[in-house]
C-alpha cells in the first residue's frame, strides 16, 4: 500500500458478517439457487447442497481467511506469505497443471488447455504469488459483465416505481430486454452508474464504507424478501410454488444435480475470487473466524431460500413458467409482481428489483475492493487512487462488453483473432468472459488456495490461525475439550488437504466437458441417427421424399432486435457430438445486405444473407444453403418457416429442411461478414434430439422434416 497508510480492519464482528453475507449473497441466490433446487428435488436438493457446503465452500471459505488474516496482505501478498516453505512446489503444481492441459487438448478444449498452459508457466516463474494475481484478475473480469446486469437491475427498479415496467406478455418483456442488452450506449451507461455507486463506497474505506453501508443494507434487503415471501405465500394458488420448491423428490437427485450442488456451493460463497483473503485482511486477531463463517453459510443459504419463497408462490399462481433460468428475472417476474392484484403491481416489482439491486451491488463493490487492496499494495497507491484507477479499467472493460452482449457484430476482429487462436469462441464476449471466468479460473484458484493451506502453509500453521482465539474451556473435561478445539481443527484439515480439492477437481472437470463427452459419445459402434441424416447431404442431386409439414404459428418462444437466442436449459451439444433440432421462425423483413443472426446455444451460429437464405457456422467453418430459384422467398415476411436442421461433425453432412423439403448445404470458401440487425424475427423451438438415438426417435424426425 502506499507509505503511511495504515492497514484498515473491520469494526465488529457483525460488520465483517454483514459485508461477507452482502458478497456472498448476488444474483445467482435470487434466480439460480431457486431454480435449480425445484428442478433438482426440491428439499431433496436443499440436503445435496448443504453437504457440498459443509464437504467444500466452508473448508475452503476458512482456508481463503485464514489465509488472508495470517498474511495481513491483499491475494498476491497473502499466496506469497508463506511460499517459501515448500520451494518446490511451484514445480510439481506447473507439472500437474501441463498434464491437465494436454488431457484438455486431447478433448478438443483448447481454449482450456492454453489457458491451464499460461498459468502453470507463470507459477513456474513466480511461484505461488501468480494464484492471488489470478484470483484479483478474476475478481476485475467477473464485475466488469456483472456491472452490465447491474446496471439493467438499477434500470429497471426505477421503471417500476417510474409506473413504466409495464408489460402484456413474456414476449414484449423479452423485447424490451433485448432492445436494453442490444443498445450498447444504454447498457454502458448504467454500467458507469453502478460503478459509480460500488466505487463511492470503496472510496470511504473498509469501517467508514463498507462495513457502513452492508449493515444497512443486509438487513433492508431481509426486509424486502420478508415482505416479498408474505405476498406471495398468501396469493392464491401460491401452495403449488411451495410444493414445486421444497417438496422433497429423490428420484430427481443424480449425478448432475450434485456437481450443481457442488458448483452452486461454490459461486455463492465468493471462493476463489480475491474476496475472502481480502476480507479476512481486514479481520482483527481477535475475531472467531470459525464461528463467523457458520454466521455467513447461515445467511447465505437462508436468503437463497426466502428468494425462492418469494418467487415460485407468485409465479405459480400468475400462472408463470419457472423453468427459464436468467430470464425468469427479466421477462417472467415482472409481469408476475404487476399482475399481483390489489393496484400495487409497480411497488411489488419495485421492491423486488430493489432487492436485487442491493445485491447486486454488494456483491460489485466487494469484487472490487478485491482489486482495490491489490492495487494499493502492489502498486503504492493511495485507497483513492487504487479506486478510480479500478473503476477507470473495470468500467472500460464493461462498456466494451456493453457492445458485444449478443453477438460479435461490433468485434469482428476479436472474434477472428480468438477463433483463431482456439478453433471456436462460445457465444458473445460476454458470454465467454462468464463462461471463462467461472467455469475455468474460479474452480482452478479454488483448487490452488485449498492445496495451498493444506500443504504448502499446512494445517497445523491454518489451524492456529482459525482458532487463534480458542474458546472457553474452563472446568470441562478432556473429551469436551477435545469436542471444542481438537476435532473441529482435524476434522477441518481432513477436509481442506483430501476431501475438497478432489471435488473440486471434479467439478472443473465436468466443467470441462469431460462427463458430457462420455455421455455423448454413443455405446454402439452403429449410430443409426448419422446415417438418417447424413444420406441426404452426401447425395443432393437426388429427389428426397420427405413428409412436408406446414407451419403451424406457435406461441413465439422470444421476439428480439438483431439479438441472440441463447436457451440454457436444453441438451447442450458437446465437441464432437451431432444433433438434430427443428424450429419455427418468422421474419417481419428481411432487407436486401442486411444479415440477422441468430447464435443458438454456443456451438454454432444461424445466419441469413442476401445470397443465402441460411448460414450454418460451426467452429469457424460456413455451410450456406443456395436461394431457391424464382421469386420465391425461403423467409416469406411475416410468415411462419418450419426449419429442420441436422449435423453430423464427423462427415461434415448437413441436411436443412423447409416447411418439409430438403435443401443441399455447400461449403463456403469463407465465413460471411455478419453485421448487427434491426431484423425483427420471432423463434419457436419445437424439439431437439442429439444423434445418439433409437431408429424409432429418428423416423420421427425425418417425418417433421428433419
Amino acid at each position: 500500500m502506499a507509505d503511511g497508510v495504515k492497514h484498515e480492519h473491520w469494526g465488529s464482528s457483525f460488520g465483517f458478517v454483514m459485508a461477507a453475507v452482502g458478497s456472498a449473497i448476488g444474483l445467482g441466490n435470487v434466480w439460480r439457487f431457486p431454480f435449480i433446487t425445484g428442478e433438482n428435488g426440491g428439499g431433496a436438493f436443499v440436503l445435496i447442497y448443504l453437504l457440498c457446503i459443509a464437504l467444500v465452500g466452508l473448508p475452503v471459505m476458512l482456508a481463503e481467511l485464514a489465509i488472508g488474516r495470517a498474511s495481513q496482505g491483499d491475494p498476491i501478498k497473502a499466496f506469497q506469505h508463506f511460499a517459501i516453505r515448500s520451494p518446490r512446489l511451484p514445480k510439481v503444481a506447473c507439472g500437474f497443471g501441463l498434464g491437465l492441459a494436454a488431457a484438455l487438448a486431447g478433448s478438443h478444449n483448447y481454449g482450456m488447455a492454453v489457458l491451464l498452459v499460461i498459468l502453470s508457466i507463470l507459477i513456474y516463474h513466480y511461484g505461488w504469488s501468480t494464484v492471488g494475481f489470478s484470483c484479483t484478475l478474476v475478481a476485475g473480469l467477473i464485475l466488469s459483465y456483472y456491472a452490465i446486469i447491474g446496471g439493467w437491475i438499477f434500470l429497471y427498479a426505477w421503471k417500476s416505481f417510474a409506473h413504466e415496467l409495464v408489460f402484456a406478455s413474456p414476449e414484449e418483456a423479452g423485447a424490451y430486454l433485448g432492445s436494453v442488452s442490444s443498445n450498447g450506449w444504454l447498457s454502458s451507461g448504467m454500467t458507469l452508474a453502478f460503478m459509480l455507486a460500488s466505487a463511492g463506497i470503496c472510496w470511504f474505506g473498509v469501517k467508514k464504507g463498507i462495513e457502513t453501508v452492508s449493515k444497512i443494507m443486509m438487513p433492508l434487503l431481509f426486509v424486502l424478501v420478508i415482505v416479498l415471501v408474505i405476498r406471495s405465500v398468501t396469493l392464491p394458488g401460491a401452495s403449488r410454488g411451495v410444493e414445486f420448491f421444497l417438496k422433497p423428490d429423490f428420484s430427481k437427485i443424480n449425478g448432475s444435480s450434485v456437481l450443481d450442488a457442488l458448483g452452486h456451493a461454490f459461486y455463492s460463497l465468493s471462493l476463489g475470487m480475491a474476496i475472502l483473503i481480502t476480507y479476512g485482511s481486514y479481520l482483527s486477531k481477535k475475531r472467531n473466524i470459525l464461528k463467523s463463517s457458520l454466521w455467513i453459510v447461515f445467511f447465505d443459504t437462508l436468503i437463497a431460500m426466502l428468494a425462492g419463497l418469494a418467487i415460485f408462490p407468485a409465479l405459480f399462481a400468475q400462472g408463470g413458467n419457472p423453468g427459464q433460468g436468467p430470464a425468469l428475472v427479466f421477462n417472467t417476474l415482472p409481469i408476475t409482481f404487476e399482475s399481483i392484484p390489489g393496484g400495487l403491481g409497480w411497488l411489488w416489482n419495485g421492491l423486488f428489483f430493489l432487492l436485487l439491486a442491493i445485491a447486486a451491488l454488494t456483491s460489485g463493490l466487494s469484487l472490487q475492493e478485491a482489486v482495490v487492496s491489490s492495487f494499493m499494495q502492489n502498486l503504492k497507491l493511495s485507497r483513492r487512487a487504487s479506486v478510480l484507477l479500478s473503476t477507470v479499467l473495470i468500467t472500460g472493460l464493461g462498456c466494451v462488453i456493453s457492445f458485444s452482449v449478443n453477438d460479435w457484430s461490433h468485434l469482428p476482429s476479436l472474434y477472428r483473432l480468438l477463433t483463431g487462436l482456439f478453433g471456436s469462441v462460445k457465444g458473445s464476449l460476454f458470454d465467454l468472459i462468464d463462461y471463462v471466468a467461472s467455469n475455468w479460473i474460479l474452480l482452478l484458484n479454488g483448487l490452488a488456495a485449498a492445496f495451498y493451506a493444506g500443504w504448502v502453509w499446512g494445517t497445523n500453521g491454518a489451524a492456529h490461525e482459525l482458532y487463534r482465539t480458542g474458546a472457553d474451556t474452563k472446568g470441562l473435561s478432556k473429551f469436551q475439550k477435545f469436542n471444542r478445539t481438537r476435532l473441529p481443527i482435524i476434522s477441518w484439515s481432513v477436509f481442506i488437504r483430501f476431501i475438497s480439492p478432489v471435488l473440486i477437481f471434479v467439478t472443473f472437470l465436468s466443467a470441462a466437458g469431460f462427463f458430457q463427452k462420455a455421455k455423448a459419445e454413443p455405446a454402439e459402434p452403429e449410430q443409426p441417427a448419422q446415417e438418417a441424416v447424413q444420406t441426404p447431404a452426401a447425395q443432393p442431386s437426388e429427389k428426397i421424399e420427405v413428409e412436408a409439414t406446414p407451419a403451424v404459428e406457435p406461441a413465439p418462444f422470444h421476439r428480439l432486435k438483431g439479438a441472440a437466442w441463447r436457451p440454457e436449459q436444453w441438451w447442450n451439444p458437446s465437441d464432437g457430438a451431432g444433433f438434430a433440432f427443428s424450429a419455427s421462425i418468422r421474419f417481419a423483413a428481411v432487407p436486401e445486405g442486411v444479415v440477422p443472426v441468430l447464435s443458438v446455444w454456443e456451438e454454432f451460429d444461424l445466419s441469413t444473407s442476401t445470397d443465402h437464405p441460411v448460414i450454418f457456422t460451426v467452429d469457424g467453418v460456413s455451410y450456406a444453403v443456395a436461394r431457391p430459384a424464382g421469386d420465391e422467398a425461403f423467409f416469406p415476411a411475416n410468415q411462419w418457416v418450419k426449419l429442420g436442421i441436422s449435423w453430423d461433425p464427423a462427415s461434415k453432412r448437413l441436411l436443412i429442411s423447409r416447411n418439409g423439403k430438403p435443401y443441399a448445404a455447400k461449403k463456403l470458401e469463407s465465413a460471411p461478414e455478419t453485421a448487427a440487425s434491426e431484423t425483427v424475427f420471432d423463434i419457436f423451438c419445437d424439439r431437439l434430439y442429439p444423434h445418439a438415438v433409437d431408429s424409432e426417435q429418428v423416423k420421427r424426425i425425418s417425418k417433421q422434416g428433419l
